[in-house]
């Protein structure tokens, strides 16, 4: 790590001497060294805090610092082919870039090293992405010296680290203006109109009746078992967390607020999760519809999906809260401006199951196939048989993906226009005749049908690595699975190691 860092300064101080050799090769070098400027604040804060990092996460941070050292390296060979006289020796670092002597070939410096900066900027970027969900692990660590470090850094060099700071604040309670939590409860729903339902969704789409801007709410109706106060607990905990989240960065909606209903008796009827469409994004559909009405997209736009959804999932994950529910329902999908060739974007929605991830869960269940069909065989039938974790979370979003890569609705709807009616399964999903069975039974056999269903159709229409990832997902929980690991490895008390592995295996 601190050689990334040095390699860095060395290098964009080597740069200012340019600035005026080429006007687009300044901006390029602008953007570069504004960029870097970023990522090493945020290196820095994972130096000051690795010694109150899990051992794992810290490998894993040196393996990721190690090829953006090799990225900086490509861009001091690129300097050194241009500096000097061509027949000195080649440089080998940067030091003795800094001490080469003679003109700057400035033929070279325009067309090959602003070439070579676009491309490394580019990797930067793909680089910093595959950073960002390690640096909100540091959300579910609960050290209070964590809290102190981040205060000695100032949000506004980094966004990230300004919404990391959010994000713990919300989740570990510290109810402060600094921490931007805000009372999250609205007296009543007179300030919106419109409502009207999304099809095969249960949310509802509205308007703000001020703004015109677009709001997606859902209903959550507390578990009959659950004491009122921990209910509005629960639900205020979740509001506050989803209600500093970044959309475009997590793939969740931001929580405008909550709004509880009473029964006449006083008792709790449901709460109304009004979330925050954003005005960049328009036409939301669920992703049940999408599968359903639309052709098959590229390769490439599907792919993009998936890891749009993957990061989905890590970062519910990352605010400390299971999803349970997670299928094409509960995934709403937002089309951008001027993007009518791709799939849009996906939003991990459908929090009527939710729960922290340490909280109490009733082992509860219900016998609708369809919704089981996403469901670990754990978790199936009237009475799971397990406690809910990540893992559950990571063999749903496996039946998703397998979903989105096979291009066919597990799911036909009987035709309603409403999208309400019965269903069945599609006649190529080959499950039809495992419904009857008892659900122990069914469970296992639809598993397996599913694991089939990767192994023989997405290698042609995906490619083994993505046919690895879905395949790793739907068997995350077995204890013979050596890619995702045994599930010992992952008893840490704040939940770090199975996100970790999880990025590696899938985010990546």
């Amino acid at each position: 790590m601190e050689d990334a860092v040095s390699y860095g300064q060395k290098i964009m101080t080597k740069y200012e001497t340019y600035r005026m050799a080429d006007t687009a090769l300044a901006d390029a070098l602008l953007r570069t060294q504004n960029h870097w400027r970023i990522i090493e604040v945020e290196m820095q804060v994972f130096r000051d805090l690795s010694q109150r990092l899990d051992e794992k996460l810290q490998l894993h941070l040196a393996h990721m610092f190690q090829k953006l050292h090799i990225k900086l390296q490509e861009a001091v060979a690129a300097l050194d082919s241009v500096l000097g006289d061509e027949k000195e020796p080649k440089a080998f670092d940067l030091d003795h870039v800094l001490r080469k002597k003679g003109n700057i070939n400035r033929l070279k410096l325009a067309s090959n090293v602003k070439g070579a900066l676009d491309k490394i900027l580019v990797e930067m970027d793909h680089w910093h992405s595959l950073l960002q969900p390690f640096l909100f692990l540091l959300v579910r660590v609960k050290d209070p010296s964590i809290d102190h470090q981040l205060s000695c850094w100032e949000s506004n060099k980094s966004d990230q680290i300004g919404k990391l700071k959010q994000l713990r604040g919300a989740i570990h309670r510290k109810e402060t203006h600094k921490a931007g939590i805000f009372p999250i409860f609205i007296a009543d729903d007179q300030w919106m109109e419109g409502r009207s339902p999304i099809l095969y969704t249960t949310g509802e789409l509205a308007k703000d009746s001020t703004t015109k801007s677009q709001l997606y709410i859902e209903y959550f109706t507390p578990h009959t078992r659950t004491p009122s106060r921990l209910a509005t607990t629960n639900v205020r905990d979740l509001g506050r967390v989803l209600s500093v989240v970044d959309p475009l960065l997590f793939f969740i909606l931001a929580c405008r607020g909550i709004i509880k209903s009473l029964n006449p008796s006083g008792s709790i009827k449901n709460f109304q999760l009004v979330f925050q469409i954003p005005n960049s994004l328009h036409h939301p559909r669920s992703f049940r519809e999408v599968l359903l009405t639309t052709n098959r997209y590229p390769l490439d736009i599907c792919f993009q999906f998936a890891k749009q959804l993957a990061r989905g999932v890590m970062f519910v994950h990352t605010t400390n809260f299971v999803h349970k529910n997670l299928r094409p329902e509960t995934i709403l999908v937002l089309q951008e401006e001027n993007t009518s060739t791709s799939i849009g974007l996906p939003f991990l929605v459908g929090f009527q199951s939710f729960r922290p991830a340490d909280g109490a869960t009733y082992l509860n269940g219900d016998a609708e196939w369809q919704k089981d069909l996403y469901r670990h065989p754990s978790r199936q039938g009237i009475l799971p048989e397990d406690w809910y974790d990540m893992q559950h979370d990571i063999y749903s979003l496996g039946v998703c993906l397998l979903e989105l890569g096979i291009w066919e609705s597990f799911i036909i709807p009987s035709g309603a226009p409403n999208g309400e009616g019965d269903v069945r399964p599609n006649p190529n999903l080959n499950i039809s005749s495992h419904l009857t069975r008892e659900w122990a039974d069914k469970a296992q056999y639809i598993k397996q049908e599913l694991m089939a269903l990767a192994k023989e159709r997405l290698p042609s229409l995906m490619g083994p690595r993505y046919t690895r990832i879905v395949s790793m997902c739907l068997s995350c929980l077995d204890t013979e699975n050596n890619d995702f690991g045994h599930e010992s490895e992952f008893l840490d008390l704040d939940g770090v190691l199975v996100g970790v592995r999880y990025i590696e295996k899938v985010c990546d």
